[in-house]
């Protein structure tokens, strides 16, 4: 693969990176900020659906899988240590749950845990396609289920499986070629509508769509219920596929100067933001700038920043550590 294709994953990582940030920071006073509100649902339909589809472009089936998987969930308990010592610190209630991942914390744990899943069927000849059917039914049918949620990230990691599958059995250099097929400019198309309608009709039942983009709610938390949750889970698949090929379809495969470089060190942005994050939520600086305008503008621009600033060789710790004891492994590309 030569360079200009690299170029176009790293810069998607990137973005897709910025957009994870950017919603995580708004996520607060969503009933009271028309625009983040907006913003949040609009970004939701595709952002970590497209995030875990490239992870599984580019998997491989070798004898690193376990290790790299092992690692990512090292991580991800790292992180929920680190962030329970944060707390407590700020004389918040103790309240460690080992696997219980309703955090931001949770995709660490679960791209160690598909790629475990991966490895397994791959190793006893289960076709990719026949398991992106039946992970995709089962996706569709654990809403069904109220027992299924936030322990073990079981809901998430089912849900969102599908995108991995469906990564794993395309081939990067089919998604290169989105560009140049006509069908792309109906994937824009879809993205703008569906930014219009996010736009002009947030405040409808549009916004019911939510905890289906999250993945972490069985169909009895959400507004549609059995059948109707179904259909809905069914509706929500069918955006963030056409929304996320959209988003591909207008990032540029040139090089561009600091974000191509950067898009190859998403994991240690995910890792740290989640901590910077919390300390402004626990020191009242992201509540009180949630309630103005300005505020507001201002936690864009904090989370722009922060993107660029935790993608920097400096922040690379401690993934850069576990990497060089070949526990973890640079981000895939």
């Amino acid at each position: 693969m030569n360079k200009e294709r690299v170029n176009f994953f790293d810069n998607v990582k990137f973005f897709l990176m910025l957009l994870v940030v950017l919603c995580h920071f708004i996520d607060i006073n969503l009933s009271k900020n028309y625009i983040f509100k907006s913003v949040f649902l609009m970004v939701y339909a595709f952002h970590m659906p497209l995030y875990i589809f490239i992870s599984g472009l580019f998997f491989k089936l070798n004898d690193k899988n376990f290790v790299k998987a092992m690692s990512y969930i090292a991580i991800s308990l790292v992180l929920k240590f680190i962030i329970t010592i944060i707390r407590y610190a700020f004389n918040k209630p103790f309240n460690f749950r080992l696997f219980g991942n309703d955090g931001i914390h949770w995709f660490l744990f679960a791209l160690g845990v598909w790629i475990l899943l991966t490895e397994y069927f791959a190793k006893i000849k289960i076709d990719l396609r026949i398991l992106l059917v039946m992970s995709a039914l089962i996706a569709i049918m654990c809403g069904l289920d109220n027992t299924v949620g936030d322990d073990f990230a079981i809901s998430r990691i089912i849900v969102f499986y599908p995108f991995y599958v469906l990564g794993v059995i395309l081939k990067p250099e089919s998604i290169l070629n989105i560009k140049k097929l006509k069908m792309s400019i109906f994937f824009v198309i879809c993205l703008l509508i569906w930014i219009f309608a996010c736009v002009f009709f947030i405040n409808t039942k549009i916004y019911s769509l939510r905890p289906f983009f999250t993945g972490r709610n069985s169909f009895s938390k959400t507004a549609y219920n059995g059948l109707f949750g179904i259909e809905f889970r069914i509706i929500s698949y069918g955006i963030s596929l056409t929304t996320g090929l959209g988003f591909l379809s207008i990032v540029t495969d040139k090089y561009i100067p600091i974000i191509t470089d950067f898009g190859g060190r998403t994991i240690q942005v995910y890792f740290w933001h989640n901590i910077v994050r919390d300390i402004l939520q626990l020191t009242g600086v992201r509540p009180m700038l949630a309630n103005s305008l300005g505020g507001g503008v201002a936690l864009v621009v904090i989370s722009i920043c922060l993107t660029f600033l935790l993608s920097t060789k400096i922040f690379s710790f401690p993934t850069k550590c576990l990497e060089a004891k070949n526990i973890i492994i640079k981000d895939d590309l």
